[in-house]
């Protein structure tokens, strides 16, 4: 693996943590639907003027343009609404342990639609990182949530899908358009376009977006604003097998992250503990092909 690869990827989870612990601290006094909102607004005030000002249009092609567009409905357009739907409907616990499966979806999807070549190595950097993942989120969460089944638990896994997926849609898109700039305001084109029709339709818009909602979460959509650009960056220079496991090391970064910052909100446990040595031992075995 090149420098770059590791330096962009491991940079995308970092600010992709700290949105989410930003996001943590918000949403104790707040709710998930204006969260995603505001964040989408927030990268979409900052990436638009600064895509206009700094890409030469006449480079920009519809096929690049289109799967930007859809990677962005994929995630975070898509993903954020069934992974907090989830949570609603069967529980912190079992979404997370659900949802961390996105790298092994974006390897596979790599594997069969982009050609790349797999390693031992990989695999079982996937699977530390995967277990690694899984440990950090339901230590995080304690014991205060309870697991509820039945049909809705279609919406882990496809939070899971959609996760996977848009790696492989954010490559293709790359390699057809190698503008990670103009990208990522695509997709937060297509993400605030998608969260904009959905609450205009249930009458909520108005009350989401307000100045008490925008103190609560403008740093937080800063970092993910950052997060987002860093991994499409990380794409353009790497291959998916390499550059998206990186991307999802982030429970590991949220994890050091919340025990220095949001001690008396989380109730951590010894799994987080454990989980971030298995998935530092994913890293390494990543990084050493």
């Amino acid at each position: 693996m090149k420098m770059i690869e590791l330096v962009l990827g491991l940079s995308a989870s970092f600010f992709l943590a700290l949105g989410i612990v930003e996001a943590r601290r918000g949403l104790e006094n707040s709710h998930y639907e204006a969260c995603i909102l505001i964040i989408t607004v927030v990268g979409f005030i900052i990436f638009v003027p600064v895509t206009f000002l700094t890409t030469d249009f006449n480079k920009i092609n519809f096929e690049g343009s289109l799967m930007f567009l859809l990677a962005g409905i994929l995630n975070p357009g898509l993903s954020r609404i069934f992974f907090y739907k989830s949570v609603e409907k069967v529980g912190a616990v079992l979404t997370s342990s659900i949802t961390p499966s996105s790298p092994i979806i974006s390897a596979i999807f790599a594997v069969i639609i982009l050609n790349e070549e797999p390693w031992i190595g990989l695999w079982l950097s996937i699977a530390c990182i995967v277990v690694g993942s899984i440990l950090i989120e339901i230590g995080s969460h304690g014991k205060n949530f309870n697991i509820k089944t039945g049909t809705w638990l279609i919406l882990p896994v496809l939070a899971s899908l959609a996760t996977g997926l848009n790696d492989v849609v954010r490559k293709q898109a790359l390699t057809l358009l190698s503008q990670p700039l103009f990208g990522t305001t695509l997709a937060y084109v297509a993400t605030l376009s998608l969260y904009m029709t959905a609450f205009s339709l249930t009458g909520k818009i108005s009350s989401l977006i307000s100045r008490n909602n925008f103190k609560l979460f403008w740093k937080s959509g800063i970092f993910l604003a950052l997060g987002q650009l860093s991994s499409f960056h990380a794409l353009n220079f790497g291959k998916v097998l390499t550059v998206a496991p990186l991307i999802y090391t982030q429970p590991l970064f949220v994890f050091f992250l919340t025990i220095t910052t949001l001690k008396k909100i989380e109730n951590m446990t010894w799994k987080p503990l454990i989980g971030s040595i298995v998935m530092i031992l994913g890293i390494i075995l990543l990084s050493i092909r």
